[in-house]
Protein backbone atom coordinates (compact mmCIF):
# COMPACT_ATOMS: atom_id res chain seq x y z
CA UNK A 1 0.00 0.00 0.00
CA UNK A 2 1.51 3.44 -0.96
CA UNK A 3 1.09 4.70 2.78
CA UNK A 4 2.48 1.77 4.34
CA UNK A 5 5.36 2.25 1.72
CA UNK A 6 5.71 6.04 2.15
CA UNK A 7 6.05 5.30 5.87
CA UNK A 8 8.51 2.77 5.95
CA UNK A 9 10.68 4.91 3.53
CA UNK A 10 10.50 7.90 5.64
CA UNK A 11 11.61 5.92 8.79
CA UNK A 12 14.74 4.03 6.83
CA UNK A 13 15.44 7.58 5.69
CA UNK A 14 15.82 9.36 8.90
CA UNK A 15 17.94 6.15 10.18
CA UNK A 16 20.55 6.25 7.38
CA UNK A 17 20.75 10.26 6.91
CA UNK A 18 19.88 11.35 10.23
CA UNK A 19 17.11 13.68 9.00
CA UNK A 20 13.54 13.19 9.31
CA UNK A 21 12.48 14.56 6.23
CA UNK A 22 13.18 12.76 2.83
CA UNK A 23 12.74 14.78 -0.17
CA UNK A 24 9.13 16.05 -1.48
CA UNK A 25 9.16 13.79 -4.33
CA UNK A 26 9.88 10.49 -2.05
CA UNK A 27 7.58 11.42 0.00
CA UNK A 28 4.81 12.58 -2.97
CA UNK A 29 4.77 9.65 -5.13
CA UNK A 30 2.52 10.49 -8.70
CA UNK A 31 1.48 6.34 -7.91
CA UNK A 32 -0.90 6.80 -10.82
CA UNK A 33 1.97 6.62 -13.37
CA UNK A 34 3.77 4.00 -11.12
CA UNK A 35 0.74 1.64 -11.02
CA UNK A 36 -0.19 2.37 -14.34
CA UNK A 37 3.71 0.99 -15.22
CA UNK A 38 3.96 -2.25 -12.99
CA UNK A 39 0.27 -3.09 -14.27
CA UNK A 40 1.71 -2.56 -17.72
CA UNK A 41 4.98 -4.61 -17.51
CA UNK A 42 3.07 -7.83 -15.37
CA UNK A 43 0.81 -8.17 -18.08
CA UNK A 44 2.93 -7.78 -21.13
CA UNK A 45 4.31 -11.19 -20.58
CA UNK A 46 1.44 -12.85 -20.52
CA UNK A 47 0.00 -11.05 -23.25
CA UNK A 48 -1.22 -13.28 -26.28
CA UNK A 49 -3.22 -10.51 -28.15
CA UNK A 50 -4.09 -6.84 -28.83
CA UNK A 51 -5.88 -6.85 -25.21
CA UNK A 52 -4.03 -7.27 -21.92
CA UNK A 53 -4.73 -10.54 -19.90
CA UNK A 54 -5.76 -10.31 -16.10
CA UNK A 55 -3.52 -10.75 -13.52
CA UNK A 56 -4.00 -13.28 -10.70
CA UNK A 57 -6.19 -11.65 -8.68
CA UNK A 58 -8.59 -10.00 -11.41
CA UNK A 59 -12.01 -10.79 -12.39
CA UNK A 60 -12.71 -10.86 -16.21
CA UNK A 61 -14.52 -12.65 -17.36
CA UNK A 62 -14.01 -13.02 -20.95
CA UNK A 63 -11.82 -15.99 -20.48
CA UNK A 64 -13.45 -19.12 -18.86
CA UNK A 65 -10.33 -19.97 -16.96
CA UNK A 66 -10.38 -16.71 -14.76
CA UNK A 67 -14.39 -16.57 -14.56
CA UNK A 68 -15.68 -15.98 -11.07
CA UNK A 69 -19.49 -16.67 -12.07
CA UNK A 70 -21.31 -19.25 -13.62
CA UNK A 71 -23.62 -16.75 -14.44
CA UNK A 72 -23.56 -16.49 -18.33
CA UNK A 73 -24.70 -13.16 -19.69
CA UNK A 74 -28.36 -13.27 -21.03
CA UNK A 75 -30.23 -10.50 -22.64
CA UNK A 76 -32.06 -9.80 -19.98
CA UNK A 77 -29.31 -9.57 -17.55
CA UNK A 78 -27.82 -7.16 -20.40
CA UNK A 79 -31.11 -5.07 -20.57
CA UNK A 80 -31.28 -5.03 -16.46
CA UNK A 81 -27.46 -3.47 -16.59
CA UNK A 82 -28.35 -1.42 -19.54
CA UNK A 83 -31.42 0.21 -17.80
CA UNK A 84 -29.34 0.59 -14.07
CA UNK A 85 -26.86 2.63 -16.54
CA UNK A 86 -29.71 4.71 -18.13
CA UNK A 87 -31.41 5.70 -14.56
CA UNK A 88 -27.72 7.61 -13.45
CA UNK A 89 -28.05 11.27 -13.46
CA UNK A 90 -24.94 12.39 -15.72
CA UNK A 91 -24.07 15.43 -13.55
CA UNK A 92 -23.50 12.87 -10.20
CA UNK A 93 -21.27 10.33 -12.40
CA UNK A 94 -17.62 9.62 -11.56
CA UNK A 95 -15.41 12.56 -14.18
CA UNK A 96 -11.86 11.87 -14.63
CA UNK A 97 -9.29 14.66 -15.01
CA UNK A 98 -9.82 14.40 -19.42
CA UNK A 99 -13.32 13.95 -19.54
CA UNK A 100 -13.72 10.13 -19.20
CA UNK A 101 -17.03 8.78 -17.39
CA UNK A 102 -16.37 6.20 -15.31
CA UNK A 103 -19.76 4.57 -15.38
CA UNK A 104 -19.81 4.97 -19.03
CA UNK A 105 -16.91 2.94 -19.64
CA UNK A 106 -17.96 0.46 -16.96
CA UNK A 107 -21.12 -0.09 -19.17
CA UNK A 108 -18.96 -0.51 -22.33
CA UNK A 109 -17.15 -2.79 -20.71
CA UNK A 110 -19.71 -5.04 -19.19
CA UNK A 111 -21.61 -5.71 -22.13
CA UNK A 112 -18.67 -7.49 -24.12
CA UNK A 113 -18.56 -9.92 -20.54
CA UNK A 114 -19.95 -13.15 -21.27
CA UNK A 115 -20.26 -14.21 -17.63
CA UNK A 116 -21.01 -12.22 -14.63
CA UNK A 117 -18.62 -10.12 -13.01
CA UNK A 118 -18.36 -7.07 -10.58
CA UNK A 119 -18.40 -4.39 -13.59
CA UNK A 120 -21.64 -5.44 -13.55
CA UNK A 121 -22.47 -4.25 -10.48
CA UNK A 122 -20.63 -0.84 -11.26
CA UNK A 123 -17.98 -2.56 -9.27
CA UNK A 124 -14.35 -1.11 -10.85
CA UNK A 125 -11.91 -3.67 -9.50
CA UNK A 126 -8.81 -1.95 -9.69
CA UNK A 127 -6.71 -4.84 -9.88
CA UNK A 128 -8.58 -6.28 -13.61
CA UNK A 129 -5.83 -4.63 -16.33
CA UNK A 130 -8.50 -4.09 -18.75
CA UNK A 131 -8.87 -0.74 -17.25
CA UNK A 132 -5.98 0.08 -17.63
CA UNK A 133 -6.51 0.15 -21.74
CA UNK A 134 -9.59 2.39 -20.63
CA UNK A 135 -8.23 4.52 -18.41
CA UNK A 136 -5.11 4.72 -20.08
CA UNK A 137 -3.97 8.78 -19.08
CA UNK A 138 -1.90 8.63 -16.31
CA UNK A 139 -3.47 11.40 -14.52
CA UNK A 140 -6.92 9.42 -15.08
CA UNK A 141 -5.28 6.59 -13.08
CA UNK A 142 -3.85 8.89 -10.96
CA UNK A 143 -7.17 10.30 -9.76
CA UNK A 144 -8.40 6.43 -9.57
CA UNK A 145 -5.95 5.30 -7.27
CA UNK A 146 -5.58 7.85 -4.81
CA UNK A 147 -9.45 8.80 -4.49
CA UNK A 148 -10.30 8.51 -0.95
CA UNK A 149 -7.05 6.18 -0.63
CA UNK A 150 -7.26 4.75 3.18
CA UNK A 151 -3.96 4.85 5.65
CA UNK A 152 -3.61 1.75 7.03
CA UNK A 153 -1.89 2.41 10.38
CA UNK A 154 1.43 1.03 10.93
CA UNK A 155 1.47 -1.54 14.32
CA UNK A 156 1.53 0.73 17.76
CA UNK A 157 5.15 0.32 19.02
CA UNK A 158 3.73 -1.51 22.14
CA UNK A 159 2.13 -4.20 19.91
CA UNK A 160 5.13 -4.50 17.79
CA UNK A 161 7.75 -4.87 21.17
CA UNK A 162 5.19 -7.33 22.66
CA UNK A 163 5.46 -9.83 19.64
CA UNK A 164 9.07 -9.10 19.22
CA UNK A 165 9.72 -10.39 22.77
CA UNK A 166 8.60 -14.07 21.84
CA UNK A 167 11.65 -14.29 19.53
CA UNK A 168 13.61 -16.21 21.51
CA UNK A 169 10.98 -18.44 23.03
CA UNK A 170 11.36 -22.10 21.12
CA UNK A 171 9.23 -24.39 23.15
CA UNK A 172 5.66 -24.40 24.06
CA UNK A 173 6.17 -24.22 27.67
CA UNK A 174 8.49 -21.23 26.93
CA UNK A 175 5.99 -19.41 24.62
CA UNK A 176 3.33 -19.90 27.47
CA UNK A 177 4.63 -19.26 30.50
CA UNK A 178 5.73 -15.78 28.43
CA UNK A 179 2.33 -14.87 27.97
CA UNK A 180 1.30 -15.18 31.12
CA UNK A 181 4.10 -13.41 32.48
CA UNK A 182 1.86 -10.09 32.42
CA UNK A 183 -1.39 -8.83 32.67
CA UNK A 184 -3.20 -5.90 30.74
CA UNK A 185 -6.45 -4.69 31.75
CA UNK A 186 -9.52 -5.01 28.85
CA UNK A 187 -11.20 -2.21 29.65
CA UNK A 188 -7.95 0.31 30.58
CA UNK A 189 -5.69 -1.60 27.61
CA UNK A 190 -7.59 -2.95 25.24
CA UNK A 191 -4.95 -3.32 22.50
CA UNK A 192 -2.99 -5.21 24.39
CA UNK A 193 -5.26 -7.55 26.39
CA UNK A 194 -6.42 -8.43 22.61
CA UNK A 195 -2.50 -9.25 21.18
CA UNK A 196 -2.07 -11.43 24.38
CA UNK A 197 -5.26 -13.44 23.83
CA UNK A 198 -4.48 -14.07 20.33
CA UNK A 199 -0.92 -15.63 21.28
CA UNK A 200 -2.46 -17.86 24.13
CA UNK A 201 -5.27 -18.72 21.74
CA UNK A 202 -3.05 -19.45 18.77
CA UNK A 203 -0.29 -21.26 20.55
CA UNK A 204 -2.94 -23.80 22.39
CA UNK A 205 -3.69 -24.92 18.87
CA UNK A 206 -0.33 -26.73 18.57
CA UNK A 207 -0.63 -29.73 21.22
CA UNK A 208 -4.25 -29.67 19.96
CA UNK A 209 -2.34 -30.89 16.89
CA UNK A 210 -4.96 -28.58 14.63
CA UNK A 211 -2.26 -28.72 11.92
CA UNK A 212 -2.08 -29.23 9.58
CA UNK A 213 -5.42 -28.37 8.43
CA UNK A 214 -7.32 -31.65 7.13
CA UNK A 215 -11.11 -31.98 7.67
CA UNK A 216 -12.10 -28.61 9.14
CA UNK A 217 -15.06 -26.61 8.35
CA UNK A 218 -15.31 -22.94 7.37
CA UNK A 219 -16.85 -22.70 10.96
CA UNK A 220 -14.32 -24.79 12.61
CA UNK A 221 -11.64 -22.39 10.97
CA UNK A 222 -13.06 -19.23 11.69
CA UNK A 223 -13.60 -20.30 15.53
CA UNK A 224 -10.32 -21.90 15.90
CA UNK A 225 -8.06 -19.84 13.74
CA UNK A 226 -9.31 -16.60 12.87
CA UNK A 227 -11.15 -15.72 16.56
CA UNK A 228 -9.01 -12.82 16.95
CA UNK A 229 -11.08 -10.96 13.98
CA UNK A 230 -14.09 -11.62 16.05
CA UNK A 231 -12.43 -10.68 18.96
CA UNK A 232 -11.00 -7.33 17.93
CA UNK A 233 -14.25 -5.45 17.54
CA UNK A 234 -15.02 -6.61 21.64
CA UNK A 235 -14.40 -2.70 22.54
CA UNK A 236 -16.62 -1.26 19.93
CA UNK A 237 -20.59 -1.09 19.05
CA UNK A 238 -20.43 -3.97 16.40
CA UNK A 239 -21.48 -7.03 16.84
CA UNK A 240 -19.63 -9.47 14.73
CA UNK A 241 -22.17 -12.46 13.93
CA UNK A 242 -22.05 -15.82 12.08
CA UNK A 243 -24.59 -15.79 9.13
CA UNK A 244 -24.15 -19.30 6.89
CA UNK A 245 -26.78 -17.99 4.75
CA UNK A 246 -24.94 -14.89 3.42
CA UNK A 247 -21.73 -14.06 4.94
CA UNK A 248 -19.76 -16.15 7.11
CA UNK A 249 -18.99 -13.24 9.55
CA UNK A 250 -20.91 -9.91 9.29
CA UNK A 251 -20.21 -7.09 11.28
CA UNK A 252 -22.67 -4.59 12.52
CA UNK A 253 -24.63 -2.64 14.73
CA UNK A 254 -27.91 -2.72 15.66
CA UNK A 255 -29.46 -1.61 12.58
CA UNK A 256 -26.49 -0.92 10.41
CA UNK A 257 -23.99 -3.64 8.65
CA UNK A 258 -20.22 -2.37 8.01
CA UNK A 259 -18.76 -5.40 6.41
CA UNK A 260 -17.61 -8.69 6.18
CA UNK A 261 -15.73 -12.19 6.16
CA UNK A 262 -15.83 -14.46 3.72
CA UNK A 263 -13.70 -17.94 4.34
CA UNK A 264 -12.64 -21.02 2.69
CA UNK A 265 -11.08 -24.14 4.67
CA UNK A 266 -8.13 -24.20 2.37
CA UNK A 267 -6.24 -22.15 -0.05
CA UNK A 268 -5.89 -23.49 -3.60
CA UNK A 269 -3.93 -20.90 -5.11
CA UNK A 270 -4.92 -19.97 -8.60
CA UNK A 271 -6.91 -22.96 -8.89
CA UNK A 272 -9.08 -21.65 -5.54
CA UNK A 273 -12.49 -21.27 -8.10
CA UNK A 274 -14.70 -20.60 -4.67
CA UNK A 275 -11.92 -17.60 -3.37
CA UNK A 276 -12.30 -16.07 -6.62
CA UNK A 277 -15.84 -16.34 -6.18
CA UNK A 278 -16.30 -14.91 -3.17
CA UNK A 279 -13.37 -12.10 -3.34
CA UNK A 280 -14.34 -10.99 -6.62
CA UNK A 281 -17.84 -10.96 -6.49
CA UNK A 282 -19.74 -12.21 -3.77
CA UNK A 283 -17.95 -10.06 -0.89
CA UNK A 284 -18.08 -6.88 -3.04
CA UNK A 285 -21.15 -7.28 -4.17
CA UNK A 286 -22.67 -7.57 -0.51
CA UNK A 287 -20.27 -4.71 0.89
CA UNK A 288 -21.63 -2.33 -2.08
CA UNK A 289 -25.05 -2.55 -0.80
CA UNK A 290 -24.04 -2.23 2.53
CA UNK A 291 -22.35 0.96 1.86
CA UNK A 292 -25.28 2.34 -0.07
CA UNK A 293 -27.60 1.47 2.36
CA UNK A 294 -25.40 3.42 5.16
CA UNK A 295 -24.81 6.48 2.40
CA UNK A 296 -28.60 6.85 1.98
CA UNK A 297 -28.50 7.39 6.08
CA UNK A 298 -25.58 9.98 5.78
CA UNK A 299 -25.47 11.33 2.78
CA UNK A 300 -22.63 13.68 3.98
CA UNK A 301 -20.51 10.94 4.82
CA UNK A 302 -18.51 10.90 1.67
CA UNK A 303 -15.03 9.28 2.79
CA UNK A 304 -16.60 5.91 4.06
CA UNK A 305 -14.56 2.92 3.32
CA UNK A 306 -16.29 -0.42 4.16
CA UNK A 307 -13.92 -3.61 4.52
CA UNK A 308 -14.46 -7.58 3.60
CA UNK A 309 -11.89 -10.10 4.65
CA UNK A 310 -10.95 -13.12 2.66
CA UNK A 311 -9.61 -16.07 4.17
CA UNK A 312 -8.61 -19.47 2.75
CA UNK A 313 -6.77 -21.49 4.91
CA UNK A 314 -4.38 -19.95 6.99
CA UNK A 315 -4.21 -16.76 4.18
CA UNK A 316 -6.17 -13.33 4.81
CA UNK A 317 -6.60 -10.03 2.46
CA UNK A 318 -8.71 -7.34 2.50
CA UNK A 319 -11.13 -6.09 0.19
CA UNK A 320 -11.18 -2.28 0.37
CA UNK A 321 -14.58 0.02 -0.59
CA UNK A 322 -14.99 3.44 -1.25
CA UNK A 323 -17.92 5.01 -3.02
CA UNK A 324 -16.38 7.49 -5.97
CA UNK A 325 -19.78 8.39 -7.00
CA UNK A 326 -23.25 7.31 -5.96
CA UNK A 327 -23.14 4.44 -8.44
CA UNK A 328 -19.53 3.51 -8.41
CA UNK A 329 -17.52 1.14 -5.53
CA UNK A 330 -13.94 1.03 -6.36
CA UNK A 331 -12.44 -2.11 -5.18
CA UNK A 332 -8.62 -2.09 -3.40
CA UNK A 333 -7.04 -5.41 -2.37
CA UNK A 334 -4.41 -5.57 0.59
CA UNK A 335 -1.64 -7.78 0.47
CA UNK A 336 -2.32 -11.36 1.53
CA UNK A 337 -0.91 -12.45 4.95
CA UNK A 338 -0.41 -16.07 6.18
CA UNK A 339 -0.91 -16.64 9.89
CA UNK A 340 0.48 -19.91 11.86
CA UNK A 341 3.76 -21.84 10.90
CA UNK A 342 2.57 -25.82 10.50
CA UNK A 343 6.44 -26.66 9.99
Amino acid sequence: MPSIWTKHYERAYKEYYGESTPPNSARHPNWGALALRILKNKTLSTETSNSLSPITNSSDSNTSSSQTSSVTITDDFLKKFQTTHQKMDDKLKWKLPFGLVVEDEMLKYGLTCKHENAVHSFILDINNPVWLERFSDSQDWQAIMSHNMVEIPIVDSRVETYLESFTNKTTFKELMKHVRSQHFDAEDDFDMDWVQSTMDTALRLYPAKYFPLTDQTESDILKRTWIFIDKVFDNLPFDPKKHGHRADLLLKSTSSEFGCCEAEKKERGNKGTKEKFKSNLKAPKMVKAMLQSLSLSFPHAKSLVFVAYIISGLKIFALLLDHPSPYVCCLRRTVPMYTFVTE
